[in-house]
């Protein structure tokens, strides 16, 4: 260090040093000063110690951490779950065979946040159905905010979108968003129409599997 430098700051700190002492009694505002830098010496102690104790404390913790929060590698969630409507849903409504299905909306997004262990790859599969003017093969999906291209496939009744989940180390919930390209709102489209709701698709279910067991299948 600049002995300069040193000379300066040792004459500023003693400049305050006399602003704080009385020439006249001197000891008790000496004594009040050393317990003073006492008390900050013990917190720039304790500081010192939980920084060189963080290492070990991740070490301990992290395996603990990961051994109760594994997550879950296979899931189903259908329209009939508790899907609020924070994350882009309308309410439940059933089919003419008593299937719960929900209408996405009034944003684009809707999305999804799972535990899921993502120790190794996972496959999604949205399953969606046609209704309306929706158009359900016309949407884009990101997994913590990174775009996943998928595959889609067309049947009689639904319409599926598949991707993959990459695998990370990291531990916690899965933000799984699906955005869909167009909306509409039914009374806009046909005057007869009592529905002022700002639709997107219609969901049907969310499946969520092992990577392994997509080969087993194919």
């Amino acid at each position: 260090m600049d002995n300069d430098y040193v000379d300066e700051r040792a004459s500023q700190y003693l400049k305050r040093l006399k602003d704080q002492i009385n020439e006249n009694d001197p000891l008790p505002d000496i004594l009040n000063i050393l317990a003073n830098l006492y008390v900050k010496f013990e917190e720039v102690e304790r500081m010192i110690k939980l920084i060189k104790a963080q290492p070990m404390f991740r070490n301990i913790l992290l395996p603990e951490a990961e051994k109760f929060n594994k997550g879950i590698i296979t899931i189903t969630i259908d329209a009939g779950f508790p899907l609020p409507s924070i994350n882009g849903f309308y309410q439940i409504e059933y089919d003419s065979k008593g299937k719960p299905f929900r209408w996405t909306g009034p944003t684009n997004e809707f999305k999804f946040e799972i535990n899921l262990n993502r120790t190794a790859p996972l496959i999604f599969e949205l399953e969606l159905l046609p209704g309306g003017f929706s158009k359900p093969d016309k949407i884009r999906c990101l997994v913590d905010d990174i775009e996943i291209p998928t595959v889609v496939e067309r049947s009689d009744t639904s319409i599926t979108h598949r991707g993959v989940i990459p695998e990370t180390e990291e531990i916690g919930l899965t933000s799984i968003m699906f955005i869909c390209k167009e909306m509409y709102v039914p009374s806009e489209k046909d005057p007869n129409s009592p529905d002022t709701r700002r639709l997107g698709v219609v969901f049907r279910e969310l499946r969520i599997f092992p990577k392994i067991r997509e080969m087993e299948v194919t």
